[in-house]
């Protein structure tokens, strides 16, 4: 059998496509570099076209590699939803759950919660797979695996995919108090202008671009702005008193402005709160495992959600200024 019928060489061609080198899907992969390459080569020569142009370092897809690509991707994902359906029942509360969540709130909230689950239900495994942009391509992570939940903002209706609302989160423009000590405190969004932004925008691939406040709405702009693709890099950014965050989610800042270590600015200025919803592909609801996890899951969620929003009121009750409510709705499906 030739190397074009090896379901092992297409996976390794995906990942090395995917991470831009062969050396980088061996680690993945937990692959010997010397043999994979040898695969490589011996699939290019039984498929009679080069996959990888080698004259460009590092090297990337020929036009015949970008088209297998395509199509070795969702052969793969057909591949690994056969076996699934084959080696899993669907009423059992056994097997694994592939999680897609932004990395820092990952971190925060959704590790502890699998490891609560995990205790009650041993025999469930989780993977965890970060997001750093917008999650869908076929409702795959980044790394081309079919994920079974995804948490982020709600994306509205995707077809065959059913979606839960756990609530809507806000955002508290802040600083340190070096960052303060050092610049002043912008009381109106006109006044930014003199400032250094902070964003973490990922989700929506640049920074905020207005605030509002009892109605109103006014354009923002910035003397200068740090963009960071991990909210938890933009986080750090903030601690250490690089500039003022205005789209970094109370999720984060709360605790430290309670603890003083974070300042609100801009008297009660925001963006938008944003609805967060929890995503499942149609057919991974056939799992029993799935079903009650998600059920579990958004309980959880909608109960620290509505914690969130009563730390949020009494910081601006404290601080006298009207930050955004939040409300915790039924879920839609």
């Amino acid at each position: 059998m030739g190397r074009e019928n090896d379901m092992t060489a297409w996976r390794l061609f995906a990942e090395a496509a995917r991470c831009g080198s062969v050396t980088a899907a061996c680690e993945k992969l937990n692959e010997d570099p010397s043999a994979a390459s040898r695969m490589l080569r011996a699939l290019e020569r039984d498929l009679g076209v080069e996959l990888f142009d080698r004259s460009t370092r590092p090297a990337g897809l020929t036009e015949m590699g970008e088209k297998a690509l395509k199509g070795v991707e969702r052969l793969l994902s057909e591949h690994e939803r056969l076996v699934t359906q084959l080696t899993t029942a669907e009423d059992s509360l056994e097997g694994t759950i592939r999680v897609a969540i932004y990395g820092g709130v990952a971190a925060i909230q959704i590790t502890p919660l699998m490891v609560q689950f995990q205790q009650s239900f041993p025999y469930v495994d989780f993977e965890m797979h970060e997001l750093a942009a917008s999650p869908l391509k076929g409702f795959e992570t980044t790394s081309g695996r079919r994920a079974d939940v995804v948490l982020t903002y709600s994306m509205g209706e995707i077809e065959g995919v059913k979606g839960w609302h756990v609530g809507n989160m806000p955002f508290i423009a802040c600083a340190s108090p070096n960052y303060i000590r050092r610049f002043g405190s912008p009381k109106t969004p006109e006044e930014c202008k003199d400032h250094i932004c902070l964003s973490s925008n990922a989700w929506q691939g640049k920074p905020s671009e207005f605030l509002l406040k009892d109605g109103r709405k006014e354009p923002l702009s910035w003397k200068r702005t740090l963009f960071f693709h991990q909210v938890m890099h933009a986080k750090q950014a903030l601690d250490l008193g690089a500039g003022i965050a205005v789209d970094i989610s109370a999720f984060h800042t709360i605790g430290d402005i309670e603890a003083g270590r974070l300042v609100p600015v801009l008297d009660g200025w925001h963006v938008p709160t944003r609805a967060c919803s929890t995503y499942v592909p149609e057919e991974a609801l056939r799992y029993k495992r799935v079903r009650h996890f998600l059920e579990w899951l958004t309980r959880r969620q909608r109960e620290e959600i509505a914690q969130l929003q009563q730390r949020v009121e009494a910081v601006a009750r404290g601080k006298k200024s009207s930050f955004p409510s939040l409300t915790v709705s039924e879920p839609s499906i």
